[in-house]
């Protein structure tokens, strides 16, 4: 008897849990774009999720309700850039290995690449202040790698490498079913760590978003009549840090141009 009421409790536990990840995913949209004042309830959502692997809707449910709730005509693409932003960080609390991130943000990418000023934005918030320029600021590149080097991890190389977890057959773990076949388990973790990487990585090449800074650069330094380039100085290195030195060395003598200029005036 003592046996039929534990099973009895714990079945009841499950149809709690089961009914309060229905409500959540309901409600799933909002607390993605309430982030990081919705923490408490995702992190309730990430406990439940725990116990019922019900991954699957929640995956199925945040899609529908971006497709819905955000990728439509009249939306503002700096803020679809924001709530993809919040989308990553939201998730990275609900699944922390980041298995799940690339099927929930893909219709995000998409939408984005379709976008004519969707490169200009992502520059525009890197280089002025908001979250993304702090995510630029705290660095981001893998530890030991810098310059080029740092660029290649961020955007992939044609050698092909075994992960930690490929090598360790005793301890191989298949993904979710929901999780995306096409990146690697390796990949997803970088990725859901540097969210820098995954904004510029949408249209798979660097070369976009330097030829837009370019661009972007010089029109501020040809409207500031004062000659300062403190603050473009600053943006300009920790955006080597990211695209490489080589890549932006030519936004290195347009400020050089400034600063001799403003010394001969």
């Amino acid at each position: 008897q003592e046996r039929v009421w534990l099973v009895a409790a714990r079945r009841i536990i499950l149809n709690f849990f089961d009914a309060f990840v229905e409500v959540r995913i309901r409600e799933i949209f909002d607390m993605v774009r309430d982030y990081p004042d919705s923490t408490p309830a995702l992190m309730d959502l990430r406990r439940c999720l725990s116990r019922t692997g019900r991954t699957a809707p929640l995956v199925t449910a945040l899609r529908q309700q971006l497709m819905k709730r955000l990728l439509i005509a009249g939306a503002r693409t700096m803020d679809v850039i924001r709530v993809y932003v919040k989308t990553i960080k939201a998730m990275r609390l609900v699944e922390p290995r980041g298995l799940l991130l690339e099927s929930v943000s893909s219709p995000i990418r998409s939408y984005l690449m379709k976008r004519k000023d969707t490169v200009r934005c992502v520059i525009t918030a890197l280089t002025e202040e908001s979250d993304l320029q702090e995510e630029l600021q705290s660095g981001g590149q893998p530890i030991g790698a810098t310059g080029e080097h740092a660029a290649e991890i961020l955007f992939g190389s044609n050698d092909m490498e075994v992960s930690e977890d490929e090598s360790d057959a005793d301890n191989w773990m298949p993904d979710p079913m929901e999780a995306d076949p096409e990146s690697s388990s390796k990949s997803r973790q970088w990725r859901v760590q540097d969210i820098v990487s995954l904004l510029v990585g949408i249209y798979g090449s660097k070369e976009l978003f330097i030829k837009e800074y370019k661009e972007m650069l010089a029109d501020r330094l040809l409207a500031t009549p004062s000659y300062g380039t403190e603050r473009e100085t600053q943006n300009l290195e920790m955006l080597k840090l990211r695209f490489g030195q080589a890549a932006l060395a030519h936004c290195e003598v347009m400020l050089q141009d400034i600063k001799d200029s403003r010394r001969i005036n």
